[in-house]
């Protein structure tokens, strides 16, 4: 997921220009752009990712206003709390 919000960066000059995005929603983008070698599994499934919304899908991606910077965030299904984050300012490269 990383790898391919960042491939979308390089090709489009910014990250996603939308302030928050679902799993899925960010996953739709991503394949629409062909920045996904192939579909991602849902973690919480174990299978590939359905685009349909109507499967657990725990993941947030957020960015600035100006669409430089994200956050990748796993919310806890029961509170909606932050549990795990992964941001372009702190992970800035894939090395």
């Amino acid at each position: 997921m990383q790898e391919a919000l960042q491939h979308y960066h390089v090709d489009q000059e910014r990250y996603i220009p939308r302030r928050e995005l679902t799993g899925s929603q960010l996953i739709t983008v991503l394949d629409d752009f062909e920045v996904l070698p192939e579909m991602l599994r849902n973690p919480w499934t174990g299978k590939a990712w359905a685009l349909d919304g109507e499967e657990p899908d725990h993941l947030r991606n957020q960015t600035d206003e100006a669409f430089e910077t994200y956050a990748l965030q796993v919310v806890d299904a029961t509170n909606g709390q932050v549990v795990m984050e992964l941001d372009s300012v702190n992970a800035t490269s894939l090395k």
